[in-house]
């Protein structure tokens, strides 16, 4: 048998990618189709070069089928308080994570609150939550002491009335008017445009 004809051929080519692709975990959990971000390294440099203190940063994952219950473009909001941190709500409760894991995702957008006067309330909040262990709201009920992603962006500004919503607070509800887009990266700007949930930013990639 000729081995580099085999290993010419499309079809090993086809195997060898398949296989680089596949992705097994605990519990016989495999996963199989791409492994990389879109959000790359020059993004992440850009997003570094201006984000500020205070700045909500809506995140995206094109494959997570978590992602398929939330309705709307984004699926998780987070506060950034400065040095590098980010924090936000998640299953496990409220959580620090460093801005460039963060970023390991497939869409971003920066938001950047344009009344000063809640920036410091908002960063402040932030902290106490976090200093407080806040557990995650599994029932999405805003009334209670727990939160979920979006729903601690929002009383971090002062439960503005301009973001307005239905039973819930959705990470697309934070697109309103006391928010301005500061970065977002050109295929989420794209989609976002057809549903006009955005105006223009200052561009991303």
């Amino acid at each position: 048998m000729n081995l580099k004809f085999i290993t010419n051929s499309s079809a090993w080519k086809w195997v060898v990618n398949v296989i680089g692709n596949i992705r097994i975990y605990k519990f016989g959990i495999v996963i199989l189709g791409e492994t990389s971000y879109h959000i790359k390294g020059p993004h992440v440099e850009q997003i570094m070069d201006i984000i500020q203190p205070g700045d909500v940063l809506l995140r995206r994952y094109d494959h997570y089928i978590g992602g398929l219950a939330i309705p709307g473009f984004w699926t998780h909001a987070a506060q950034y308080v400065g040095d590098n941190r980010i924090i936000h709500m998640i299953g496990k409760g409220i959580n620090e994570d460093n801005l460039i894991t963060f970023l390991r995702c497939d869409h971003v957008c920066i938001l950047r609150c344009n009344r000063p006067d809640l920036i410091p309330l908002a960063i402040k909040q932030t902290l106490d939550f976090y200093d407080d262990d806040i557990e995650y709201d599994y029932n999405f009920d805003s009334d209670d002491e727990n939160l979920y992603c979006s729903e601690m962006i929002y009383l971090n500004f002062d439960s503005p009335t301009e973001l307005t919503y239905g039973k819930y607070i959705l990470p697309d509800n934070i697109h309103c008017t006391i928010f301005d887009p500061i970065w977002i990266n050109q295929s989420a700007k794209d989609e976002l445009q057809k549903r006009n949930i955005i105006t223009i930013p200052i561009e991303g990639s």
